[in-house]
């Protein structure tokens, strides 16, 4: 399993929000990549999950969807070592 954890605070924006991606092995083969965001401060949460071939797709995907957040202003504050891997690999974005 690997995993990300993004968070955008703008407090003029009254923006105080969460973003975590996970990648791992799914129970039926292939590889789940896990997306779950929402505001800091709730328990509600949004979640999708996208079902790929293989490890190389889901890391692909995942980068993807950081890059994303990257351009909108979410900074990368908790990961494992294929997480912040992954952000060292964007420009000008570091791990926690």
């Amino acid at each position: 399993m690997s995993y990300l954890v993004l968070h955008k605070v703008d407090r003029e924006e009254d923006q105080a929000r969460y973003y975590a991606l996970v990648w791992q092995p799914a129970l039926t083969g292939g590889w789940v990549v896990e997306r779950t965001w929402g505001r800091l401060s709730s328990r509600r949460r949004q979640q999708k999950a996208d079902l790929v071939a293989d490890a190389e797709i889901a890391q692909a995907l995942a980068a993807r969807h950081l890059r994303r957040r990257l351009q909108h202003g979410y900074q990368a504050v908790k990961g494992d070592r294929a997480g912040c891997l992954l952000v060292e690999g964007q420009a000008e974005a570091r791990c926690g």
